[in-house]
């Protein structure tokens, strides 16, 4: 993975060759960054290749807070955080006995149904 070479992004969020963390628990959270208008559905408008979150992390142990998902991570922009944007938040209610989730999308597009 590419490191990051944005100085504006805390220390904290970095990866720093962290290992991946491959479970989640009950109440985490996950962050999206949508506009304000699409906050009572935030993916309405975003195909299953665009859908991505951000993990608050572990109890005692925090990945990232909700607006720490404003900071834009694209280099070739000229902006450190998005100020039009809102957080949508979602909290993990549930697990399967491996503490992981199945996440189910289905989306409509060009008259076929995608399911990821």
């Amino acid at each position: 993975m590419q490191q990051c070479s944005l100085n504006y992004i805390p220390e904290r969020l970095h990866q720093n060759d962290k290992l991946p963390i491959n479970f989640f628990e009950v109440g985490e959270f996950l962050y999206r960054r949508c506009d304000k208008k699409d906050l009572d559905n935030p993916f309405k408008t975003i195909s299953i290749t665009e859908l991505s979150h951000n993990r608050s992390g572990l109890k005692g142990n925090v990945f990232c807070n909700e607006p720490d998902v404003l900071f834009n991570i694209n280099a070739d922009e000229v902006i450190e955080k998005y100020n039009d944007k809102v957080v949508c938040v979602l909290e993990i209610k549930n697990l399967n006995e491996n503490n992981t989730y199945k996440k189910t999308y289905t989306q409509e597009k060009n008259n076929i149904t995608i399911t990821a």
